[in-house]
């Protein structure tokens, strides 16, 4: 009888609706109907089950509908033994497992009335039975009175997964009862079979089962038992069953079991190919068999050769196969058992480019809601299809990866294509999010990919939020980038690149940045976009002077500036101006760094770009500053620092507070400097922003050390220090070591003095920063003085005298000119006279410490005066 007549008549009898009968099996009205019309000939194993427990059929009515549903898989013939099959050959490993089978089995007979029950599981092809066996042959003479062994067929290429009352059937039998003797239904002979095990000492090895439906019925009730239990399900239903996982081998069982297997004298475990091998076979024992089977077979060939097949191929599933025997089929007969929709599920997760995958992204992809999507994910985890490597994080085994990924390119190319508009739209939609929370300028060239709010999306609507979600998800939202680019979404590429800027330059992610906007740039070069190219350049641009890598960072934003002039973009020319003029700035080409700068914020002006125009009058008082304008600079970040609070933009405010700090240390208000340093590392803690709270805590560090709170500045110059070195930023912990070393020659620590400077010195000459150099160099002059070393001390403030000429930086200029006067009596007068005029231009408070000196050395001249520097 056709399958849609039994389907009919079943659901006729049960008295159950489509509708109901769809409710009762957790299967769609639409599958229900197709089915019943025939337009479905056949099904999967596991609908097929749901369908007959939901008619209640048992027995004979129960096998006839199964082979109905399977079609021409012909059913398994329930066959038990008395006897185990061969324990395996070089078996390996697996200690933790067997510790766990071991632990179980001495509780034998220990406690109350109920076997000891192991559920052996894990994913397709890790030696599950290998281990059940290995473990029943150990102890096989603990259990006198029998060994039986089934093999349930759970997960069967051409077979049907065996009925428990056919098991039952061949149970009783191997186990002496006559065939006339065994019961027609299901719980009479469970029954049976648990009274003649009764008082028994017996291991029970149960292989391949499909779920605890199938097992529950075969379990003893004798605690004198052991039941072992292999599947690829998790059974989290059989209750009071011991949890075995048999997961991937270690590295070191890995390698020895590919020695061992190709059994080769050329082949050892301790040589790099082989250990490449076995991570191109993910780790998984099926596999690590196949290929070291398939070395063993081709002795002409090397390791080294087989691996760069596979390397070469980018098809690793095609070479793990021999015979009847392959990692994909394995793989396959778990797919095959799910039912359609989870199959799908399973192929559209094979679409996600990042790491892992969560419920949102799950139901983006299959066009859920986030809890259905949760669902069919803790569905593929029971199967051993998916692993949870965080709590709500699934991830493929990479080879089941491969595997999933194969089968989704048999969708047609429309529904592959919806499932990854929907899932790159989804992360712009966030990463776009998250940016306005972060960003701290206008960009340009972002191609207008227009994006409606995904119902499965997170709320990102504080900046908190914004900054945790980007945190949790920031390489999967990368990855979708580069997925956009190689599989035809330029647009998705560029914006998304253009959304994440804010946000890796706050957490410091900077070399993932520069990956990033180069991968926009070349996209955006591909498709002929020079105006999403030139945005992405300046972006880039800015990463790169961030990474110190300055010759880059100027090639670009240079590139940038070109492109848009060529095409019209003042907006985009005023940033590019920006950036190239903070760039010159760093480097100390303070005159053509004020003239971008200068020239940005005339633009700025112009097309009304208030956040533009307040970071640029900041970094004009910056450079201001470092010509000796102290008053100038003041004005311009007290302007900066007002725009930053209209906005409002509180990054912008901390910035131009840390800026005015430096203001008031320079002249003596240390007081007002370390409330403007405090104030502005509260914002960026609010913000996030690891890279300047760094910065706050070097120069909060810097203004206490001045001030005199050694102790203090010792706290945060270290706390900056460890900050910077988190991001990686080497440049700007070159600053606090200069810092560090000041204060340790103020404590009398000069041994440790000497190293601080002495790697900042190093850090700034590899950097190739003249004003660094400059700023170590008299802090170098400074240390040796105070050791007694008066010539090496002239030698350090002379070569930062003549840099500090050169870049026009008054303020170690000064410093130079009065170490030089510490360090030759005969040239102390003139030099602390330059000083003190320099000082005075500065409006710094050592302009009135030198005048006093000088006094003193006029009424004086013979005696000499000891001259301390602030």
């Amino acid at each position: 009888m056709l399958l849609s007549d039994l389907i009919r008549r079943y659901r006729a009898s049960a008295g159950l609706s489509q509708k109901e009968l769809a409710d009762e099996t957790q299967l769609s009205l639409r599958t229900i109907s197709a089915l019943e019309r025939g337009e479905t000939l056949t099904t999967q194993p596991h609908t097929a089950r749901q369908l007959a427990d939901a008619f209640g059929l048992t027995g004979s009515a129960r096998t006839e509908f199964l082979q109905a549903a399977f079609g021409p898989q012909a059913p398994a013939l329930a066959a038990a033994t008395r006897t185990l099959p061969s324990n395996v050959a070089n078996f390996i490993g697996r200690e933790a497992d067997l510790a766990t089978l071991r632990h179980t089995a001495a509780k034998v007979g220990r406690h109350g009335g109920a076997p000891q029950v192991c559920v052996i599981h894990g994913m397709p092809g890790t030696g599950k039975t290998a281990v059940a066996l290995h473990f029943a042959h150990e102890v096989a003479n603990r259990f006198p009175d029998g060994q039986l062994f089934v093999r349930l067929y759970g997960h069967a290429s051409e077979q049907m997964a065996i009925d428990p009352d056919d098991a039952l059937s061949a149970l009783l039998l191997a186990d002496g009862v006559a065939p006339t003797m065994i019961p027609e239904s299901l719980d009479a002979r469970s029954a049976l079979w648990r009274d003649r095990l009764a008082g028994r000492k017996v291991l029970l090895l149960f292989d391949d089962a499909i779920d605890t439906k199938q097992v529950l019925p075969l379990l003893p009730g004798n605690a004198d038992a052991l039941v072992l239990i292999t599947t690829r399900q998790r059974l989290s239903a059989l209750l009071g069953a011991v949890s075995v996982d048999i997961g991937l081998l270690s590295h070191q069982d890995a390698v020895g079991m590919f020695a061992r297997l190709a059994d080769r004298p050329d082949v050892r475990p301790h040589d790099e190919p082989v250990a490449d091998a076995v991570r191109l076979c993910g780790y998984l024992p099926i596999a690590i068999g196949l290929l070291a089977g398939y070395l063993q077979e081709h002795r002409t060939r090397t390791v080294a050769d087989i691996v760069a097949d596979m390397v070469a191929s980018g098809d690793r599933l095609r070479r793990l196969a021999a015979e009847h025997v392959s990692v994909a089929a394995a793989f396959d007969l778990s797919y095959r058992n799910l039912p359609s929709g989870l199959q799908r599920f399973f192929r559209r997760l094979a679409l996600h480019p990042g790491p892992d995958i969560d419920r949102h992204t799950a139901a983006v992809l299959d066009r859920t809601d986030p809890v259905s999507a949760g669902v069919q994910l803790d569905r593929l985890f029971d199967c051993h299809l998916i692993d949870e490597v965080d709590a709500g994080r699934y991830r493929f085994h990479d080879l089941i990866h491969e595997h999933a990924h194969g089968l989704a390119a048999a969708d047609s190319k429309g529904e592959r294509g919806e499932a990854e508009r929907d899932l790159l739209a989804y992360y712009l939609y966030l990463a776009r999010a998250a940016e306005r929370h972060l960003a701290r300028r206008t960009p340009t060239g972002v191609p207008a990919v227009l994006v409606t709010v995904p119902p499965q999306a997170p709320k990102l609507d504080a900046r908190r939020k914004a900054i945790e979600w980007m945190d949790a998800n920031y390489l999967r939202v990368h990855a979708a980038a580069s997925y956009a680019a190689a599989y035809g979404y330029p647009a998705y590429t560029i914006a998304i690149s253009a959304a994440m800027n804010g946000f890796l330059l706050h957490r410091g992610h900077w070399n993932q940045a520069v990956d990033l906007h180069r991968l926009a740039v070349e996209t955006a070069e591909q498709i002929g976009d020079l105006h999403a190219a030139a945005g992405a350049l300046v972006d880039m641009g800015q990463v790169q002077h961030m990474t110190r890598d300055v010759p880059g960072a100027v090639e670009n934003l240079t590139r940038a500036l070109t492109l848009n002039r060529e095409i019209g973009d003042l907006l985009g020319e005023a940033n590019a101006l920006r950036r190239l003029g903070a760039l010159r700035y760093a480097t100390g080409d303070l005159r053509d760094g004020m003239a971008n700068l200068e020239a940005a914020l005339s633009l700025y002006v112009q097309i009304g770009d208030k956040r533009g125009e307040a970071e640029t009058i900041s970094n004009l008082g910056t450079i201001q500053y470092e010509t000796g304008g102290c008053l100038a600079a003041a004005a311009s970040q007290t302007r900066a620092l007002n725009i930053f609070r209209a906005l409002p933009s509180p990054e912008g405010e901390a910035h131009a507070l840390c800026f005015l700090g430096e203001i008031h240390a320079a002249t003596g208000r240390y007081a007002d400097a370390i409330g403007s340093y405090e104030s502005a590392l509260e914002l960026y803690r609010e913000l996030g922003s690891v890279w300047h709270e760094a910065g706050a805590l070097y120069y909060l560090g810097a203004a206490l050390r001045a001030a005199g709170d050694f102790g203090s500045a010792t706290t945060n110059l270290s706390r900056a220090r460890q900050l910077y070195i988190d991001v990686g930023d080497l440049f700007d912990e070159a600053g606090v070591l200069n810092q560090m070393g000041i204060l340790q020659t103020a404590t009398g620590d000069y041994e440790q003095a000497a190293a601080s400077l002495s790697r900042a010195n190093d850090i700034y000459r590899d950097f190739d920063s003249r004003n660094g150099e400059a700023e170590v160099l008299n802090s170098m002059g400074e240390l040796a003085l105070a050791m007694g070393a008066p010539g090496e001390a002239y030698d350090y403030h002379a070569r930062a005298n003549a840099i500090a000429i050169d870049l026009g930086i008054q303020r170690e200029e000064a410093r130079a000119t009065e170490g030089i006067g510490r360090c030759r009596p005969d040239q102390a007068l003139i030099s602390l006279r330059r000083a003190q005029e320099i000082y005075e231009r500065l409006h710094s408070p050592n302009s009135a410490r030198i005048a006093a000196i000088l006094a003193a050395m006029e009424e004086n001249p013979v005696q000499p005066v000891d001259v301390q520097p602030d």
